[in-house]
């Protein structure tokens, strides 16, 4: 498949990711309907199969279910056998992580717990151990592969700003029966 875009993987073999209801299947959907367009993001969903969990389509390439699979990087990189990591023609898929903090807490209590749960030793283990980008600048880190991949695939500020919500609701939601819509 190198050199062919999702949709295209897709169309012509059987494409597996997961995460249904958090950020890595909606942002893949989102990516695919930045690119080209909410009629390709609605066959895309329609073509694939799409699991509660991006292991579940990692699982689904190694049962040979599918043929496919976008997933992170620290399962590809932990694969045995015959299966090979290689990024869409779109690039190094970049998906958001979001850290929540109730509202109830004071803002400097609520940074000194990020800053403790997100120091430079979990970083490291993320970008070494996980190979994942964790697109935090820190002097001397060593890095993930794909830290400086020629082509990255991120959902833009101004696309997601443009974007109603309720319309990728109703389109994701037609797809998938398990989605949970949620709207503000």
């Amino acid at each position: 498949y190198e050199g062919e875009t999702l949709p295209q993987i897709a169309r012509e073999r059987t494409l597996a990711f997961g995460g249904i209801n958090n950020s890595a299947a909606k942002t893949l959907v989102k990516s695919v309907w930045q690119l080209y367009g909410r009629e390709v993001a609605d066959e895309l969903l329609g073509l694939s199969q799409v699991h509660d969990m991006p292991v579940g389509a990692f699982q689904a390439v190694r049962a040979g279910t599918a043929d496919v699979a976008c997933v992170p990087s620290l399962y590809a990189m932990r694969a045995a056998g015959d299966l090979v990591e290689r990024p869409a023609e779109e690039g190094t898929l970049l998906l958001p992580a979001y850290c929540c903090v109730r509202k109830t807490i004071d803002e400097q209590t609520a940074r000194t717990v990020v800053d403790a749960l997100v120091d430079r030793e979990l970083l490291d283990f993320y970008d070494v151990g996980g190979d994942l980008v964790t697109c935090i600048d820190r002097e001397g880190a060593p890095g993930s592969r794909h830290e400086h991949d020629e082509k990255v695939c991120a959902v833009s500020q101004e696309f997601l700003d443009q974007l109603d919500p309720q319309d990728f609701f109703d389109l994701y939601c037609e797809h998938l029966p398990t989605a949970v819509q949620i709207v503000r």
